[in-house]
């Protein structure tokens, strides 16, 4: 078994910390990507207004 390697378990938790990590900061960099600069395309959350329209 891999997992009783104490090396092993830790450079798996590192790698899943790491990819989680990246993946949540190149998630919110393209949300607000998105918002910043394309508030007139289509929008797939119709409960979030980005900016208010008279």
């Amino acid at each position: 078994m891999p997992f009783f390697n104490p090396n092993f378990s830790l450079s798996f938790l590192c790698f899943v910390t790491f990819f989680y990590y990246f993946l949540a900061t190149s998630f919110i960099f393209i949300f607000l990507l998105y918002y910043l600069f394309f508030p007139l395309c289509f929008n797939p959350f119709p409960f979030i207004k980005p900016y208010i329209i008279d």
